[in-house]
């Protein structure tokens, strides 16, 4: 069997790559299951009266790898352009969707979106190539690579306040959203602002932020941002010994976990 049938026969999820440039890898692949679905549940006759079908986080992330914080922001982009539409309902509560088929419009926007992107990209990737190879006093080609590496390495150790870290580097709004809120809740209960921090740490903050070490056997708890604010908000309502409220201590250990189940969550 060749590399391509043995991965063909264990299911692959087919993705358009024009799509995955305009809206993002996850939104796609989550958006071509649901259409995969739509299709396999109309077939069964399984769909609602009104076109919707109902498939938990656990059955998606088993059928993509997508985890519930990434399903989360992939439906919300595809509820936001109008491809799908999303609702919880009955008891126990089921997650729903429902596949906009007459998105045919919307979705040759995005692939022409995705084009210009794909292209735009190829070509920044070619200059930044061309300008980092610089000619030397004897016409030697010199890469700088190194050199510009080495640079951005040293401004990196610079702290900097969270606003001049999303004004620098790609920040989702999401994550924007609710480390902005847990710099208001520190102001609040602090009276001053929060301290500055190194890219690099700002950095761990977003990609640990919805990620907490818990006792369950995988380790870790998952959080939503909806969920993170509520957390937030019983954190700054919690005394701890020697603690200074940085946000570096909100993400470390159990502190996340802790509070969530506090909640009862």
């Amino acid at each position: 069997m060749s590399l391509l049938e043995l991965l063909r026969s264990d299911g692959s999820i087919i993705i358009n790559k024009k799509l995955a440039h305009a809206i993002g890898v996850d939104a796609t692949i989550m958006y071509s299951e649901l259409i995969s679905k739509h299709f396999y549940f109309e077939a069964r006759q399984e769909l609602t009266d009104d076109g919707f079908f109902f498939n938990t986080v656990e059955h998606m992330q088993a059928d993509t790898a997508l985890s519930k914080y990434q399903q989360s922001k992939a439906i919300k982009k595809l509820v936001e352009l109008d491809l799908i539409k999303h609702r919880n309902k009955g008891l126990p509560q089921r997650r729903y969707f429902k596949v906009m088929l007459n998105s045919e419009l919307k979705v040759s926007q995005l692939l022409a979106t995705g084009e210009k992107l794909k292209n735009s990209t190829f070509k920044s990737k070619k200059t930044k190539q061309t300008e980092v190879e610089k000619v030397d006093s004897n016409n030697t080609k010199v890469n700088n690579t190194d050199l510009i590496n080495k640079e951005k390495g040293a401004n990196r150790e610079f702290a900097l306040s969270f606003y001049s870290f999303k004004s620098k580097y790609s920040v989702d709004e999401e994550s924007i959203e609710v480390i902005e809120h847990y710099l208001e809740r520190y102001h609040f209960y602090q009276r001053k602002s929060h301290p500055n921090l190194k890219a690099h740490q700002w950095q761990t903050v977003i990609d640990e932020l919805y990620y907490g070490e818990c006792n369950k056997p995988d380790g870790y708890e998952e959080f939503t941002g909806y969920e993170l604010k509520y957390i937030i908000d019983e954190h700054f309502k919690t005394k701890y010994e020697n603690c200074d409220y940085n946000i570096l201590h909100f993400i470390s250990g159990q502190i996340r976990a802790l509070r969530y189940y506090e909640l009862g969550c």
